[in-house]
Formats: structure tokens, sequence, C-alpha cells
């Protein structure tokens, strides 16, 4: 998977199982893409650490989930479990779903706080009454 598309293809240990719901799908509201809804902390993607809630994934050992209902990506997710290979292939997008942490339109920065134009006072305008001296 090429680095521009924002496809992060990762090695994940396994040892108990990916330990991850996922929500989407092509046949429900909330997709059409598959996304990693929670990762149960005794998972192998938990204790990795680089997948997290809200990233859309792109398949599993080479499985696509593009397209997939929820139901065909949690077979392809249980199905990575009984695989005898030492790792299980996960190719993702990074923060794609609505469930990513902390995750805003402006990447985490804080916004600065307006600026106040001149005395602060722009929405609003002074009468000024100006008395010429009286000569006496």
């Amino acid at each position: 998977y090429s680095i521009e598309s924002g496809i992060q293809s990762i090695s994940i240990a396994k040892s108990s199982g990916l330990g991850l719901t996922v929500s989407g799908g092509a046949n429900r509201p909330d997709g059409p893409m598959v996304y990693v809804q929670e990762l149960l902390p005794d998972g192998d993607c938990y204790k990795d650490g680089r997948l997290r809630p809200g990233d859309q994934l792109i398949a599993i050992n080479r499985d696509s989930l593009v397209g997939s209902t929820l139901e065909e990506a949690r077979k392809i997710i249980a199905k990575a479990k009984f695989r005898h290979e030492e790792n299980t292939e996960v190719a993702f997008i990074p923060g794609r779903g609505r469930l990513h942490p902390g995750l805003s339109a402006h990447n985490n920065i804080p916004s600065p706080p307006p600026k106040a134009v001149g005395n602060g006072l722009s929405s609003c305008r002074l009468k000024v009454h100006v008395r010429s001296p009286e000569v006496g």
C-alpha cells in the first residue's frame, strides 16, 4: 500500500486474537466502510497500540474489508485468529471514523481567541457630544 493514499499496513504479533469490535459495513447506516469501534484490553491490537477506535479497516491478512457487510467483516476478523502465521497483517487508514479520540478539523491545534479590534468595542457605536468651551 502506498503512503500517499493514507493506508498503513502493520503486522501485529499473534497471541490471543485481534480483540477488535467493529462498526459500519456496506449494509449499515454508519457504513459503508468498516471502522474499529473498540479495542479489547486483552487483545493483540490493544497490546500493539497502533490501531485506535475510529480507524478505517481496509484489509486483514489480505482479505479486503472494502464493501463488506458488518457480518462479513466480523468473519474475516474471526478467521484471522485461526491462521497459523505468527503475525496478523492489518491495513487501515488512521482516524477516518467519527470515533477517533480528540481529532478535530484543526488537528488538535486549539484555535486562538478572536482578536479584539481597537478598543474591543467594534460591535457598538459610541455617540460623543463635543461641546465648545463656553466663553464668559
